[in-house]
């Protein structure tokens, strides 16, 4: 049975608002662009991490008629930076807690198998990168971070 991208992507979703504990600190959500609005981001006050679909790969498998598919989803964290003005050691420690948060994102990725209870979509995760670490253009055009981990699914 093939799944959809939307199932896909809500799933990894899913797994990151309970590996990050989404709540007051970080919003996550689901979209096709990984570059949130400028004035969104400001306006939310938060970092925000989109799950975005890149690329999609199926191949049939002999056993039992079913379709392996292997996914390239990139978790993107967008945020507005909030001490572009202030002293740089304060600029510093909010980027160095972004790249935090990223890691944490990349760590949570590394051989992992989310859902697969029952009928339940089973997705098994391995080697994510760091597609961008840190855009530093998006630091000194829009004072805002941009970072993004593509995770590799299956």
């Amino acid at each position: 049975m093939s799944k959809s991208t939307k199932t896909i992507t809500q799933a990894v979703l899913d797994y990151l608002a309970t590996t990050l504990l989404v709540g007051d600190n970080v919003e996550c959500r689901r979209a096709y662009l990984p570059v949130a609005d400028v004035e969104e981001l400001e306006l939310l006050g938060k970092p925000l991490v989109v799950v975005c679909p890149v690329d999609r790969k199926a191949e049939p498998v002999n056993r039992g008629n079913t379709l392996r598919q292997q996914w390239s989803i990139d978790i993107a964290v967008n945020a507005k930076l909030k001490h572009r003005n202030d002293l740089s050691s304060l600029l510093t420690d909010e980027i160095d807690e972004l790249i935090g948060l990223l890691e944490k994102i990349h760590d949570s990725f590394i051989h992992c198998v989310i859902g697969g209870n029952g009928n339940e979509t089973r997705i098994v995760c391995t080697q994510p990168k760091h597609l961008i670490f840190c855009d530093m253009e998006m630091i000194m055009e829009y004072n805002c971070f941009l970072g993004v981990v593509r995770a590799s699914v299956e």
